[in-house]
């Protein structure tokens, strides 16, 4: 899932419990920091993964990381952090290709007809 233009974002993010916790304790730092963090996880195909270099371009600081695993909102891994429940949300390589040749099928058969088959060649 490398290099997507856009991440998955539930309409319900800031209406989360988890969020709306950090929120109400002043801590908005960890929020911009785990959507940030989603960002790059998404730009860089990392599959929710997010590794301690990249805290040296991402907004925030080992506090807001701190905060962030102890909401259960990321999980320490051996080399860094797993942002909780990417593989749910976000689509994987697979899940897009799938999607990709289906949009394909239905252009070519609305526009050409059911016996055309060009879709198979994109």
């Amino acid at each position: 899932m490398a290099n997507l233009p856009w991440i998955r974002l539930d309409t319900d993010t800031f209406s989360h419990p988890k969020i709306l916790e950090l929120l109400d304790e002043k801590k908005h730092q960890a929020v911009v920091l785990h959507l940030a963090a989603m960002s790059y996880s998404g730009k860089h195909g990392t599959g929710g993964h997010i590794p301690k270099v990249a805290l040296r371009v991402l907004p925030g600081r080992s506090i807001d990381v701190t905060d962030l695993v102890k909401a259960d909102l990321w999980h320490i891994d051996a080399a860094g952090w797993r942002i909780h429940g990417w593989e749910e949300y976000q689509l994987d390589d697979e899940e897009r290709q799938k999607r990709r040749q289906r949009a394909r099928k239905g252009g070519c058969i609305k526009n050409h007809g059911i016996d055309c088959g060009c879709w198979k060649d994109l």
